[in-house]
């Protein structure tokens, strides 16, 4: 009979937290029910002041608002300060999507600047 309470005390808690799963920064927080299955991010490295630049494809989604916020506060160094695409794929996974692949997505031969485009999914856990 304990052995049973301890189970259901514990498959309530393991409920709790993956309904819980959300990124905060600052005052912003963003939860992964408000967002796509799948999310598009561009980046591309900022230079001299160092940092990634990161650009979230979200024209006409119903989540448009969610993702605008993600990518805000993606841009924002003060927030997450994301130096590299580690840092960006460590802070996806943290708010409870996978890696799925990469592409490049636009290249200046002016500049050789590559864009990358990295696609994520949400994790088993978290998809409808």
């Amino acid at each position: 009979m304990k052995r049973h309470i301890v189970l259901m005390a514990l498959l309530v808690s393991c409920t709790v937290a993956v309904s819980a799963q959300a990124l905060t920064a600052s005052s912003t927080e963003i939860h992964v029910d408000d967002l796509p299955e799948y999310i598009i991010i561009s980046s591309e490295a900022r230079g001299i002041s160092g940092g990634i630049l990161p650009v979230i494809e979200s024209k006409g989604s119903v989540h448009d608002v969610a993702l605008t916020e993600l990518e805000s506060m993606f841009a924002d160094r003060k927030k997450l300060n994301l130096k590299n695409q580690i840092d960006l794929l460590n802070k996806m996974s943290e708010l409870g999507y996978e890696f799925v692949n990469a592409y490049p997505s636009w290249i200046s031969n002016s500049t050789s600047r590559v864009r990358t485009g990295m696609v994520f999914r949400k994790k088993p856990r978290f998809r409808d």
